[in-house]
């Protein structure tokens, strides 16, 4: 025997002693692990709605059954994919409640998967319903607050106006029956709903809608009617001159119930032109509807104080201006009293800290004065904010060899200076005398073939006037134009008006005007 063959046989025996050692004692080798189950999709479905389940996990081949425990245990069809994937049917008619899913193959079933619920037809969170909104109307000048009513809105995740830029609206504040979300400024103008998003799925608001009113276009009438008031006030030197109030109303008549939606209103005191307190004629204080309601529209009220009795035919201009000038600030002092007097309807709708001074001719230069008044009476606490004028002479034009205006400091106020091209009584270098008086921001133009005539109703030709080339509707609509946009900018605030001040697109574009100067 060769010496090896003792080695070789106890290497054998000890190898089949180390593979004895390892028998399970059933003569073969360790069975398979049981499946596991690691997801179900979808993890809830509605009673009444068969459903087609997808069940992720590992060890899914040879499957004999798919079951369900719970309220009504149940035996499902199923479909093996692969082995770590299964489709099981799941009939419509399975009562409501919390299942447990098993999958047993072989090796045994597994008990560790994840629930699975079933509700009750309508058990799920309640589609939302908007029957109404609060305010039901906004103004695009600021931002609004609205509150939208219904049910099962708690939890809502989004509000969205159906506005052409499908504007999203920040949510503030939810319960189960409203919804509070911010419509911003700036939104177009039309009738709009809004749609609401919770758990429960998606409701808009028709026929509840929110109506938003435009004031960020100077070009079309704005949000409001214009109603209008007759009275008298205190005068600045004892007397009591009449005066004509226009305010955002309700409807466009004489004394209509004012609109409060955007108050407290910025009020504006307009100053008519030189008229003769005993001859007829001239410029008269009711004659100024084409911009005074024009401003009521665009939620401002306007007075127009009748400052003709203040006019002495033999006076000097810086007499006549001044005693206009102390008209203009008596009507701001007049306003505040209708702001506090109960009972009255325009009683708490008006922001006399937001004031604008203008007018036509001498008005225009009264204005001037009452701006610089303004300041030197109260410096930074000035209610006038903003002034404007309409061919205001720098000299008196009644009166001839009457020497300049004194104006006074006015540099504080942001001055708009109108001029017309073919006005024969207040040139344009007259306004531009005023205008190098003025401060910065400020804004001079001239309109092109306008007059004198035509800063008011009519065009009745006045005395010394020059013929106009344009429509009276012509000048009428520049005038509304920038003079909207001086006070929506100076007296509101609205970035939305730069495009018509200064170098602006829409004053650039302008070919009705000329000679544009900015400070």
């Amino acid at each position: 025997m060769p010496r090896c063959l003792p080695v070789l046989v106890c290497l054998l025996l000890l190898a089949a002693c180390g593979s004895s050692s390892n028998d399970s004692g059933s003569g073969g080798a360790a069975p398979t692990l049981p499946s596991e189950v690691n997801s179900i999709a979808p993890a809830t479905v509605v009673q009444g709605n068969p459903a087609i389940l997808t069940i992720q996990g590992v060890r899914f081949t040879g499957t004999t059954t798919v079951n369900l425990a719970g309220p009504s245990p149940a035996t499902l069809v199923f479909r093996v994919l692969s082995d770590t994937t299964l489709e099981a049917d799941l009939s419509a008619g399975q009562p409501a409640g919390v299942y447990t899913l098993t999958v047993t193959t072989p090796a045994g079933s597994n008990t560790g998967s994840p629930a699975l619920t079933i509700q009750a037809s309508g058990g799920g969170p309640t589609p939302p319903s908007v029957g109404g909104i609060t305010p039901t109307r906004a103004l695009n000048d600021r931002a609004t607050t609205l509150t939208l009513t219904g049910s099962a809105l708690a939890g809502a995740t989004a509000a969205v106006l159906g506005d052409p830029a499908a504007t999203v609206l920040p949510i503030t504040g939810t319960t189960s029956t409203t919804v509070t979300v911010t419509l911003p400024a700036g939104v177009a103008p039309g009738a709009w709903t809004v749609s609401v998003t919770t758990p429960g799925g998606t409701a808009g608001s028709a026929p509840a809608t929110v109506t938003v009113l435009d004031l960020l276009n100077p070009d079309t009438a704005g949000a409001f009617a214009a109603g209008w008031r007759d009275g008298t006030m205190p005068g600045a030197h004892g007397d009591t001159p009449a005066f004509r109030l226009y305010y955002p109303a309700q409807s466009a008549a004489q004394n209509a119930a004012p609109d409060s939606l955007g108050a407290p209103y910025p009020c504006v005191v307009y100053s008519h032109g030189f008229k003769a307190p005993v001859f007829p004629g001239g410029i008269d204080y009711t004659a100024n509807a084409f911009l005074a309601a024009w401003l009521a529209g665009h939620g401002y009220v306007v007075i127009c104080p009748d400052q003709s009795p203040n006019n002495d035919l033999f006076g000097t201009a810086q007499q006549n201006c001044q005693r206009d000038a102390d008209d203009a600030r008596a009507a701001i002092n007049h306003l505040a009293q209708l702001n506090g007097t109960a009972g009255h309807p325009l009683q708490g709708l008006l922001d006399l800290s937001r004031v604008a001074v203008g007018g036509h001719s001498r008005g225009g230069c009264a204005s001037v004065i009452a701006s610089s008044d303004e300041v030197a009476a109260l410096g930074a606490g000035a209610r006038i904010k903003a002034c404007f004028l309409f061919g205001s002479p720098s000299r008196d034009s009644q009166v001839s060899g009457t020497p300049m205006l004194n104006f006074g400091n006015f540099s504080t106020i942001p001055l708009l200076a109108v001029a017309a091209s073919n006005d024969g009584v207040a040139p344009l270098v007259n306004q531009q005398e005023i205008f190098a008086l003025a401060g910065s921001p400020s804004m001079l133009f001239q309109i092109i073939g306008g007059n004198h005539s035509q800063y008011k109703d009519n065009a009745t030709q006045l005395i010394g006037d020059s013929a106009a080339t344009i429509a009276l509707a012509v000048q009428h609509a520049v005038c509304r134009r920038y003079v909207t946009a001086w006070l929506g900018k100076h007296v509101k605030g609205l970035a939305a008006m730069n495009p018509y001040i200064g170098s602006g697109a829409q004053a650039a574009s302008d070919t009705r005007i000329n000679t544009i100067t900015v400070k």
